[in-house]
């Protein structure tokens, strides 16, 4: 079962207007960051990269531009979580 759900709202779009996509200026485009740690376990691999979700576009690799304003329902990022749709 997925966490996140397109919002209802805006259509998965993240804005009420009609604006274009850009990509995403923290994972330029990738919809993924490297980042890198030191194992505590084993010191002597020394710095290893772990690839995780980029947190500004979700995974996506666009977001939409700072002037637009952003859905109030899902705060420009498309999705909501399941858990705050109400079930009846």
């Amino acid at each position: 079962m997925d966490d996140f759900i397109s919002c209802p709202l805006c259509d998965g779009r993240g804005t009420l207007a009609n604006t274009s996509l850009q990509r995403c200026a923290r994972c330029h485009g990738r919809g993924a960051i490297t980042t890198t740690f030191a194992p505590h376990t084993q010191p002597v691999l020394g710095r290893m990269p772990w690839e995780s979700a980029c947190p500004d576009c979700r995974g996506t690799g666009q977001r939409y531009g700072p002037a637009v304003v952003a859905c109030a329902m899902c705060s420009g990022h498309g999705t909501i979580p399941r858990a705050a749709i109400a079930v009846n």
